[in-house]
């Protein structure tokens, strides 16, 4: 500002020149805003009037499934924008370089049908969150979702199916997204938890011999339970936990043990583990912790009958 006039010439002819200052440049940036957030149902290609179920422990490969899809939908229909829709929606470039920040993600949530006790636990809807933060609008990735169709190895012994948008969130409030908050949840999905919690495997042939005692059992499950306080801080769960309580068996009589989810992904079967946990303080949903969390392991609902 002091330097806005400046003098020329010399003596009588001094002149003084105005400079106009930079006009100041501004850009949006969001501060705490929610995700856009949108329901899309599993629908078959032949009689769209029928949901499609698609099974509980094949929800990672159901992940894969739609996240490929909707990237080589967008590619297509925006090719200068292919860094930007490999790093939100797969996490990096196509050459394993440059991963993008976590809450610039976008995040694939399929929804398990729970609520009742009769529920039969499969994937009939899936919710996408778009983060604030996103570098593809929210948008474009729902027209990417929308229609999206989903065929490969784990469809081939069953009808093909779509994704179609709704507007019915009623199974959001099992999730811990009707605007309330809990302090007891539990996986239904189990969290990959890091090296450190996994598990001795016993060969299936030497069971017997090489059994576990009950120190070794309880000093696994030790280690699992403070791999949990982690993977909550790269949750960013910042809230004191009064207890946590790790096993290999579902919470839920319809739920799968942890072996099940571990064929088609890369986390072994000995570092899933189901975990149910007690906050000090109430915190809200969706939640979802450990190494497999984008691939929809570590999916937890809160627990109201306690």
């Amino acid at each position: 500002m002091s330097q806005r006039f400046t003098a020329q010439g010399q003596g009588r002819s001094v002149k003084l020149q105005f400079a106009q200052a930079p006009k100041p440049r501004f850009t949006p940036t969001a501060y705490n805003s929610p995700p856009n957030r949108q329901v899309f149902e599993l629908r078959s290609r032949t009689t769209q009037a029928d949901l499609f179920a698609w099974p509980l422990s094949r929800i990672s490969n159901l992940v894969v499934a739609i996240r490929d899809g909707a990237v080589a939908k967008l590619k297509m229909a925006l090719p200068d924008q292919e860094p930007q829709i490999e790093k939100c929606l797969v996490g990096r470039k196509a050459d394993g370089r440059d991963e993008a920040p976590k809450a610039a993600r976008v995040r694939i949530l399929p929804l398990p049908s729970i609520g009742h006790v009769h529920a039969d636990h499969a994937i009939r809807r899936v919710l996408v969150e778009v983060p604030a933060g996103c570098l593809v609008r929210s948008d474009d990735v729902f027209w990417a979702f929308s229609g999206l169709e989903l065929t490969g190895a784990d469809s081939a012994s069953r009808p093909d199916s779509m994704l179609t948008a709704t507007s019915d969130n009623a199974m959001l409030r099992h999730y811990g997204l009707d605007g309330q908050e809990y302090a007891r949840w539990r996986t239904i999905t189990p969290a990959a938890l890091p090296e450190i919690a996994k598990r001795r495997r016993i060969e299936p042939t030497r069971r017997t011999a090489e059994a576990k005692r009950g120190v070794e059992r309880a000093t696994e499950q030790q280690r699992a339970a403070v791999s949990v306080i982690q993977a909550l801080r790269h949750a960013e769960v910042r809230v004191q936990i009064d207890s946590i309580r790790v096993q290999r068996e579902p919470f839920d009589a319809n739920g799968e043990r942890v072996e099940a989810f571990a064929p088609g992904t890369r986390f072994q079967k000995e570092r899933l583990w189901h975990v149910e946990v007690i906050f000090k303080e109430p915190v809200s949903g969706p939640l979802l912790i450990g190494d497999g969390r984008y691939y929809a392991l570590g999916l937890m609902k809160p627990v109201t009958d306690w």
